[in-house]
């Protein structure tokens, strides 16, 4: 038989058992047929986007600002792809144990005729350990970096640019010096010769000399 020599990170590419290979979607579905996210959140800051005619809005809560539509698109993308860094339960019956039974955030999907494309379950712990998500229904449980549980862990004032803050009425104008003028009884202005006391008219005794 032939022996080939190969370097070192080449076999630890290849040495994968099951659990690595296996595709770890939380919720897979269609993203482009997605029309409306209902965020819950244990905090009370849930909120709802909406698509209406290709573009996300914020429908709920009411809100000053400018929405942030790419930041709306991301969070989508993030919902979809949401992928477990661990399996930690394949068939979880007691969902109490991962923190889900009463979840942190709950993020439902639905299609523009109100069907569900699925909800993801949410609960953060505290770092370093890993936080849980689970597709509600599927028994599966996964762990994931908090920096992963970040990109769903959102507000409404996440995907609003705040209005900005007014000038308040009758402030008063800080006036500014023109350029190379001297400070008023005191020295010139850097650069600037500074001006005599008096007119050089002779000697301090008033004498215009012998």
């Amino acid at each position: 038989p032939t022996v080939y020599a190969i370097p070192e990170y080449a076999l630890k590419n290849a040495d994968k058992d099951v659990g690595t290979l296996r595709d770890k979607t939380v919720l897979a579905f269609d993203k482009t047929k997605a029309a409306k996210l209902i965020v819950t959140r244990k905090d009370g800051a849930g909120f709802t986007l909406v698509k209406h005619d290709g573009a996300w809005h914020v429908d709920a809560p009411a809100g000053e600002g400018t929405e942030r539509a790419p930041a709306m698109t991301r969070f989508l993308e993030d919902v979809a792809g949401l992928k477990g860094g661990t399996i930690l339960d394949e068939h979880a019956t007691d969902l109490g144990k991962y923190g889900l039974a009463k979840p942190d955030l709950m993020i439902a999907v639905s299609d523009d005729s109100g069907g569900s494309l699925g909800t993801i379950l949410g609960t953060r712990a505290a770092a370093p350990e890993d936080s849980h998500v689970s597709a509600d229904g599927s028994g599966v449980v996964y762990g994931v970096k908090s920096y992963v549980y970040d990109r769903i862990d959102k507000k409404a004032s996440d995907f609003r640019t705040p209005p900005a803050s007014p000038v308040p009425s009758g402030a008063a104008a800080v006036a500014t010096p023109a350029a190379g003028a001297g400070i008023l009884g005191g020295a010139a202005a850097p650069g600037q010769p500074e001006a005599p006391d008096d007119a050089d008219t002779g000697d301090e005794d008033g004498d215009s000399g012998e």
